[in-house]
């Protein structure tokens, strides 16, 4: 951890992560679930499962972010690619091909002296649409910071099953872990999980996205659970910290993509059979509603 602190503080006083970044995505693909890293922010610019795109239909909702408190001037997030003010451009690199990793480097200094390093590492695995999501986030500044670090997303994988842009929202325990999930019509679904010791907050059924301060403090404050409802609404996950002087800490969740019945739907034998012959009917036990 030493090491990897070090190394990212001689990074930035170098002035590396404030270099151009590489224009072009990284690519993560294991032949069932596709996922284009952005080149610019470091954010999902595409996550392809099933014949759908889940994030870029409509109006694309797919970053993460960060907030120091309940500070409404230091909201930071890269949905416009860089972070303003309050961060530096991002440096985007992968390593292992397809089935390798992408790592995300940059730094956060909103609202006062203090500074946040980060390092995002996306993985997925060999043969399932299990996307993996881990970071770790260093204090380099001179004052304690309360620091919120956030992911917004608004599932619209509908709108290439011809179903539109609803989706039914959730959120749920599942053993040890706390379930997020979207689902459209059709049953093609995406869940964040995190396991409930991590700390992690995730609604699903709204707001829309965590773009400014407001949106990010009702977030933290009361996190919508759509309880199963039906609506074009935004799904997130966040997780906040008290940082002193050189502390560490790594957040990690994953988001999950397959199919599933829909509430209240008790698919045909059928849909099962076509989803083992496309291979991916072991994430249907990734399903558990709650009761």
């Amino acid at each position: 951890m030493k090491k990897m602190r070090a190394a990212l503080v001689a990074a930035l006083a170098a002035g590396v992560l404030f270099a151009s970044a590489p224009r072009s995505d990284a690519q993560l693909d294991n032949g069932v679930l596709k996922v284009d890293i952005s080149g610019l922010s470091g954010a999902i610019n595409l996550a392809s499962f099933g014949g759908s795109d889940f994030y870029n239909p409509g109006t694309p909702v797919s970053w993460f972010g960060f907030q120091r408190g309940t500070d409404v001037s230091s909201t930071a997030n890269n949905a416009n690619d860089l972070f303003g003010g309050v961060g530096t451009p991002v440096v985007v690199s992968s390593a292992g091909g397809a089935l390798g990793s992408v790592s995300v480097l940059g730094s956060y200094s909103g609202g006062g002296a203090s500074s946040i390093l980060f390092h995002r590492v996306y993985t997925i695995d060999a043969v399932s649409a299990v996307l993996h999501i881990t970071t770790t986030l260093t204090h380099v500044g001179l004052d304690p910071v309360l620091l919120r670090y956030f992911d917004s997303h608004d599932p619209d994988q509908g709108i290439d099953q011809g179903n539109g842009f609803g989706t039914f929202n959730d959120v749920y325990a599942d053993g040890s872990e706390t379930v997020g999930e979207s689902i459209e019509d059709g049953g093609l679904f995406v869940q964040f999980r995190t396991p409930t010791a991590g700390g992690g907050i995730i609604a699903s059924g709204g707001p829309f996205s965590l773009f400014g301060g407001f949106d990010v403090n009702g977030f933290f404050a009361s996190p919508v659970d759509g309880g199963g409802s039906f609506e074009d609404a935004g799904m997130h996950i966040g997780f906040e910290h008290l940082f002193t002087l050189g502390s560490s800490i790594t957040v990690s969740y994953d988001q999950v993509f397959g199919f599933g019945p829909p509430p209240n739907v008790v698919p045909e034998p059928g849909t099962y059979a076509m989803l083992a012959g496309m291979g991916v009917s072991g994430l249907l036990f990734l399903r558990r509603r709650r009761k």
